[in-house]
């Protein structure tokens, strides 16, 4: 089966998700085409991205898209006027500012359209349910060639022109939890409800062989990971640190992960006293990220609601540390604990309360049969239930019999 992957950027550090789906689908015969939406590279790469490369179109160039949407209007009128008219009432309707970048990729589409079909491409499957989902829903408007959507986090709890539409021309939907799914259901109705599936991320567990050993008790040393924005709750992670040195734990951290809170994440260090307790150590290849959970003591992601309703879905990051057989402790938030059961799999607490996080920290670096139990035990979940290798098998299924419709 030849597939068309859209996604935003690519390679992109933070999504390793993807770049693992698609590995696993390569492996299991699939030809994989890549279409990234920008062309602006990151500094950094995870290695398996080069993977792709001879396979991947760069397509944000604005002269190529608006020629190719001006043939199409010439040629087919009646269905690129359709698509053009969709796309601009949604944007009207929801979130008229999005107007000036749904339309420019309804032209996009036309040429990305254009060369799938040269390339005999079977299927779009499209990461992110805003603007990829929008490229594909147009392609399939305009060259016919279906589609299929994998929806996560802030592309369905923040304002989505035309999702509802998105969903219901796709042949199927598929969702990283069931709290996605249930919100999918309210936003969208039953019948475009009817079309999404639960489909876990996973994580390739023969890279993520749990520690043999923990670290020695005493010094707490705790690892926290994701794009430094207000939803992943670093603050409230600092907090519950330093209420840890005033109760005389001898605790150190470090944040792997680079966003725009980082000035005020930092100055939030100084006034709290821990600059030199934790480290700010910016985004990191998987290998290292890797190395620097399996060396903690437990693993902590104090995800809570941000603005604008922004929240995770199910952080890969807290499989990958359940893989390794690190304690871990999150919050009562989204889908995550669909993954984490509070007192079996790691420790879960109310987001943003600093006290009882601190707390929970405090309860698995200082019990090591707890630790040992909780870490046991999530490794065995993740093995049961957020396998890559057995998600990526699912998800083709799906896409060679085009879903089957409902919402297994």
């Amino acid at each position: 089966m030849r597939v068309a992957y859209v996604v935003s950027l690519f390679p992109k550090i933070s999504e390793t998700f993807i770049l693992r789906e698609m590995q696993a689908l390569r492996a299991r015969g699939a030809d994989i085409t890549v279409i990234s939406l920008k062309s602006r590279r990151e500094s950094l790469a995870h290695a398996g991205a080069s993977e792709f490369e001879a396979d991947t179109i760069y397509v944000d160039g604005a002269i190529p898209a608006a020629s190719a949407m001006a043939r199409d209007l010439a040629t087919r009128p009646l269905a690129s006027g359709r698509a053009l008219a969709r796309a601009a009432a949604g944007c009207a309707a929801i979130a008229p500012a999005d107007m000036l970048k749904s339309l420019p990729l309804v032209a996009v589409a036309a040429r990305v359209g254009r060369l799938l079909r040269a390339r005999r491409v079977d299927r779009v499957h499209a990461h992110w349910a805003t603007y990829p989902a929008l490229v594909a829903w147009a392609i399939r408007r305009l060259e016919g060639i279906p589609y299929s959507i994998t929806a996560h986090a802030h592309d369905i709890f923040a304002p989505n022109p035309i999702l509802r539409h998105k969903i219901l021309e796709s042949d199927f939907a598929v969702t990283i939890s069931e709290y996605n799914r249930r919100h999918l259901a309210r936003v969208c109705g039953a019948e475009a409800a009817r079309r999404v599936r639960v489909l876990h991320c996973g994580v390739p567990l023969g890279e993520y062989a749990a520690r043999e050993t923990p670290p020695p008790p005493g010094r707490v040393h705790l690892v926290s990971i994701g794009r430094l924005v207000d939803y992943k709750g670093f603050p409230t992670l600092i907090r519950a640190i330093a209420l840890l040195r005033a109760r005389g734990r001898d605790v150190t951290c470090e944040i792997l992960g680079d966003g725009p809170l980082e000035p005020m994440l930092r100055l939030l260090l100084r006034d709290f006293g821990l600059a030199d307790r934790v480290r700010l150590a910016g985004s990191r290849p998987m290998d290292e990220v890797r190395r620097a959970i399996s060396a903690a003591s437990a693993f902590a992601l104090a995800c809570e609601r941000g603005r604008g309703g922004l929240m995770d879905g199910i952080p890969v990051v807290l499989m990958e540390a359940m893989a390794l057989g690190v304690p871990v402790v999150s919050t009562r938030l989204s889908g995550i604990p669909e993954l984490i059961e509070d007192g079996r799999t790691g420790l879960l607490v109310e987001p943003g309360d600093a006290r009882a996080f601190a707390d929970a920290i405090d309860a698995v670096t200082a019990d090591r049969a707890l630790a040992e139990r909780l870490a046991s035990a999530a490794r065995r979940h993740v093995e049961e239930h957020f396998d890559v290798a057995k998600s990526a098998e699912a998800l083709l299924a799906l896409m060679e019999r085009g879903g089957g419709g409902g919402a297994g």
